[in-house]
């Protein structure tokens, strides 16, 4: 099983395609239903998110192999009242064999891919959203950071584990996160044919913050530059009904 955790406007679309391609079932979004589901656990205090974990099975049998690709669950929509630390721990308890996905790209790129949603009008309040971007960035992948870095094949803090796989768009390889996707699941039926991320649902942005930087970007050395403990009791947010968070994720 193949677990995407991250934030919307990743890439997660392209990652669908890539598991759909492969055979897998995959749960992506769903309509709105799997951040409902997961969020009502929560709320119900149901450890192991046991509707989640029912919707997986039922994915599961639909597969010949059992093999499955949940993503794009919407964290920020989910976590009104908890942290995100707290959420990849329920996910962990509840999917303990899980490999997780970690995509992460640039904040200013991010920025800009999400303008797709939005109308500045202003170069004032353009500045004003790139920076809660670049918070709303920080705080989630800095929660990440804190929760998985040490499980995470090629961090500089790893402790062996490695049962999480992190690809930076725009820079990482995608033939050695196929590669490391299977060696940290012991599955080796991936396709190897490819030497790009698949790019699918890319929407045309409305702004173009400048990014500089941007192809030079190492996503170690943001995260150990960026992230302290502060994040651990900081919560940043865009919107709590951010535009883009309406669909399916919209890939780039």
């Amino acid at each position: 099983m193949f677990f995407h955790f991250g934030l919307g406007a990743h890439g997660g679309e392209s990652l669908r395609k890539f598991f759909h391609d492969n055979g897998f079932a995959t749960l992506f979004y769903l309509n709105g239903e799997l951040p409902r589901i997961v969020r009502e656990d929560f709320l119900n205090g149901n450890d192991g998110l046991p509707q989640l974990q029912q919707k997986v099975a039922d994915f599961r049998k639909t597969n010949a192999c059992g093999n499955v690709f949940v993503g794009d669950i919407k964290p920020d929509q989910i976590l009104k009242d908890v942290d995100y630390e707290e959420l990849f721990r329920r996910l962990d308890e509840a999917f303990p064999d899980a490999v997780w996905i970690w995509l992460i790209r640039h904040p200013d790129k991010w920025a800009t891919s999400l303008s797709h949603w939005l109308s500045f009008g202003s170069e004032e309040k353009a500045g004003q959203f790139l920076q809660s971007a670049r918070n709303g960035h920080a705080h989630f992948h800095c929660s990440a950071f804190h929760y998985f870095g040490n499980r995470t094949l090629g961090s500089p803090t790893g402790n062996g584990k490695a049962n999480v796989v992190q690809f930076a768009l725009g820079q990482s390889g995608w033939p050695l996160f196929v590669e490391q996707l299977e060696y940290a699941s012991g599955y080796k039926g991936l396709t190897h044919d490819m030497l790009e991320m698949p790019h699918v649902g890319h929407h045309k942005p409305h702004w173009k913050f400048p990014a500089p930087g941007a192809n030079k970007f190492n996503s170690w050395d943001f995260l150990k530059k960026t992230c302290s403990d502060s994040f651990r009791s900081q919560r940043f947010s865009l919107s709590l009904d951010a535009p883009w968070d309406d669909e399916v994720d919209s890939g780039l």
